[in-house]
């Protein structure tokens, strides 16, 4: 599959102060659940703001739109993202496709 091809799922989080550790400890353990769980996922990635190290990005390629659909309607999603309610201000989820790639 060429990066047009896939469908990522992205997210933004604001870790609350002083818990962006457990926050990134709790997503590896999810991400990693999802990869070997879901099909369609292919690989996760968790980016940490340089400047303000509570807000994250998360960026996955997916298979296609149906693979994002069901992981996010899954209990085990559902349960993530009740848990990290309790580590975050803020959590956007969102899906995008590709557009173009260099």
């Amino acid at each position: 599959m060429q990066d047009l091809d896939f469908v990522y799922s992205v997210g933004l989080w604001t870790a609350r102060p002083g818990k962006e550790e457990m926050f990134k400890k709790s997503w590896e353990d999810f991400a990693d659940w999802s990869k070997r769980n879901i099909p369609g996922a292919i690989t996760a990635l968790l980016l940490q703001d340089k400047d303000d190290p509570r807000k994250f990005l998360t960026v996955g390629p997916w298979k296609d739109d149906a693979s994002v659909q069901k992981w996010r309607a899954s209990p085990e999603f559902k349960a993530f993202v009740g848990r990290v309610k309790e580590l975050c201000d803020e959590f956007r989820p969102m899906t995008f496709k590709a557009v173009v790639s260099i």
